[in-house]
């Protein structure tokens, strides 16, 4: 036997089955199982120095030292067909003789080279030479944009589960032998680029990553510099505030859109979709809106000059989330299967209407979204209820009201990196069957303690960006408390428990989009849901936390999606979400989850930090709707009681912020930063 047959026996009984589905795929694996199980002839022909040739039944399989990853069978079907796999299994189960490779750790035969020093031996210039200067170049900005989940075993096993890539490094066949999988997008060498730098960062080799981890740069040709539209905009804030939000000028809110496209034109579309908010509310304030509120208005003010700071800060390369994104990408990622698991429509205060179907990624661990929306004008004619049972998203399957009850796997699919996917028309899906919930992968929560955790985690304080999927949770119902609707609020709540007795409120409001869902759960009987999964976000109301239900599963019966009932309504009803039976052999279905709390709601900070707050807040809005060089001046009198008051309790920092203020110094960044400060303070207390 020659040495490189033993090194090809001991690489092939380091692939596990993982591993030979993503060299070929999970069906050749299978065809090649019975084929060697039906007596389908497999042996060695020639063992060369350089090869080894293979028979599998009438064609010949030649593997060289880049592995089997790379192995070429005279068959017509080109990469990896199921004569390799076959010639790989050959390889599993037969013995390598007495002088086989060095013995098994923990069940799995060690290799025959170290893989911690055959990786980490590459660097930058190894790299380059093998991938070329561009698929480097490639690898590294993957590196810095998507995480990776790194695992040791017999090979090397790299994860980019966003992207739905995976590489496997086998011992003993260099980079040519790396086994990627997942998407087919893009190239591969950049992948195994990605994945070695991946590999050697998780054992402490320090990268140099691009800096702006793709960050947009600035066009040449705008008639403004980034650094003159940032202080322009700082400018004008500054000037509101000094103004006073209660006297604004009519043309206020012309310069803020105006502004809004010369940051568009520097590629700043974050510092744009701010600016735009902010002539919104500034709209509704001077037509004296009900939805207007001036706190909303100088807090998204003092956000505009925090964001111009950093912005300027940052210089020529800021931070990629500082400078924003004009829309999210979306990434090829192949093939995916997907668990559909809650659907609800929805409106927005700027006037849009839309429809979000909610899926588990098991592979990717994460949640998945696919929305439409519309504008809420009669002339657009969208109802995003009827789009519920209207055809896609996707060619394959009937609607959404299809896909949320089902398993699908979507072939060229598109998603974001914050889990959104594209209703591209390349993209297939085939129905599997019903989703189950309780057994796709989706982290159902028994016990309910850490839900303060999570909220405090998916919180977005200061400039952080939050992703609102964060917030998503899956609850098993303990218990079921006490249901009240409370007329002075207009909410529909219902406390809840777990199995320990940690509890929430569920709480819907009454609108015209959720009258339905109020009424359906108020005449819903508690049996129905004792024991289910309720899905929901995770909101504050109050220093309350609550949970914005989208759907339930009891233990038995169909799935409701409560933005499509009815009032009235038995729980199972059509209505609901429930598709009937005579859809293609469904072994699953898909489930909610709710959860409620019988215990006292976690406030939004220390009781006596909110209050302090309160007090900083109340003079802080009184002089900003005076204006801090008119009206406000008045208020501004009770700012040296109230920085010694600071003081004395530990607010330092707030403390000095109002200091300036009162000394009237370049009054209108004061104000603005005493503003920001409160609201860290206000979202940092959450994290104690």
């Amino acid at each position: 036997m020659t040495p490189l047959e033993r090194s090809l026996r001991a690489m092939a009984r380091s692939l596990d089955r993982a591993s030979l589905e993503a060299m070929s795929n999970r069906g050749l694996v299978r065809r090649a199982e019975k084929d060697l199980e039906r007596g389908v002839a497999v042996g060695v022909a020639v063992s060369e120095a350089d090869t080894l040739t293979l028979h599998v039944g009438e064609w010949e399989v030649r593997i060289d030292g880049q592995g089997l990853a790379k192995a070429r069978c005279g068959c017509p079907a080109s990469g990896v067909c199921q004569h390799v796999v076959m010639a790989a299994l050959f390889l599993q189960q037969q013995s390598v003789g007495p002088v086989g490779p060095s013995p098994e750790v923990g069940g799995a035969p060690a290799p025959l080279v170290d893989p911690i020093e055959e990786w980490m031996s590459l660097d930058a210039g190894a790299l380059t030479r093998w991938a070329g200067a561009f698929a480097f170049r490639q690898g590294l900005e993957l590196a810095a944009e998507a995480e990776a989940e790194v695992e040791v075993g017999a090979v090397i096993h790299v994860r980019f589960r966003t992207r739905n890539v995976e590489v496997r490094f086998v011992p003993g066949t260099g980079l040519d032998g790396a086994i990627t999988s997942g998407s087919r997008s893009g190239d591969d060498r950049a992948r195994v680029v990605a994945a070695v730098i991946q590999w050697q960062r998780s054992r402490g080799v320090a990268w140099e990553l691009p800096a702006t981890g793709g960050a947009l740069e600035a066009h040449a040709g705008a008639p403004r510099t980034r650094g003159e539209v940032v202080e322009v905009c700082r400018r004008l804030a500054q000037e509101m505030v000094v103004q006073g939000l209660a006297r604004l000028s009519a043309g206020v809110d012309a310069r803020l859109g105006t502004l809004g496209m010369s940051a568009m034109a520097v590629n700043l579309p974050r510092l744009s979709h701010l600016l735009r908010s902010i002539g919104d509310e500034v709209t509704a304030c001077q037509n004296r809106q009900a939805r207007s509120d001036s706190w909303r208005l100088l807090a998204a003010l003092a956000g505009l000059e925090a964001l111009c700071e950093a912005l300027r800060l940052g210089g020529e390369s800021p931070r990629a989330d500082l400078v924003g994104v004009h829309r999210e990408r979306f990434d090829e990622v192949g093939t995916i299967e997907l668990s559909g698991v809650a659907a609800w429509p929805w409106e927005t205060a700027s006037g849009y209407a839309g429809l979000t179907v909610l899926f588990w990624d098991d592979s990717a661990k994460a949640w998945n979204t696919w929305s439409e929306a519309r504008p809420k004008s009669a002339s657009a004619g969208f109802d995003p209820v009827a789009r519920f049972a209207h055809p896609g998203p996707w060619a394959g399957v009937d609607s959404p009201r299809v896909a949320v009850r089902s398993r699908v796997r979507l072939m060229r699919a598109r998603r974001t990196g914050g889990g959104r996917l594209s209703a591209s028309s390349q993209t297939r899906c085939l129905v599997l069957g019903v989703s189950e919930p309780a057994s796709c992968g989706m982290p159902v929560r028994d016990d309910w303690s850490g839900l303060d955790r999570l909220w405090r985690d998916s919180l977005a304080v200061g400039l952080k960006t939050a992703n609102p999927l964060d917030r998503i949770v899956a609850l098993r119902i303990g218990a079921v408390g006490a249901r009240v609707y409370d007329e002075v609020r207009q909410v529909l709540a219902w406390e809840l428990s777990d199995r320990t007795g940690h509890g929430l409120v569920l709480e819907v409001p009454f609108t015209p989009l959720h009258e339905g869902v109020v009424r359906y759960l108020e005449g819903l009987d508690p049996a129905v849901v004792s024991g289910g999964i309720v899905i929901g976000r995770l909101e504050r109301n109050g220093g309350r936390r609550v949970l914005f239900p989208f759907s339930m599963h009891p233990v038995s019966g169909a799935a409701i999606h409560l933005g499509f009932v009815k009032a009235g309504q038995p729980a199972g009803a059509p209505g609901t979400g429930e598709v009937p039976n005579h859809e293609p052999d469904f072994a699953e279905g898909p489930e909610p989850e709710d959860a409620s709390s019988g215990r006292a709601a976690v406030p939004a900070c220390p009781p006596e930090l909110a209050r302090w707050l309160d007090r900083v807040d109340e003079v802080l809005i009184a002089v900003a709707e005076g204006g801090v060089g008119s009206g406000g001046r008045r208020a501004m009198t009770a700012l040296p009681g109230l920085v010694g008051d600071l003081r004395r309790v530990g607010l330092n920092g707030l403390a000095t912020g109002l200091s300036r203020l009162s000394a009237g110094a370049d009054p209108g960044t004061a104000l603005l930063r005493a503003v920001y400060i409160s609201s860290l303070l206000r979202g940092m207390g959450t994290l104690e």
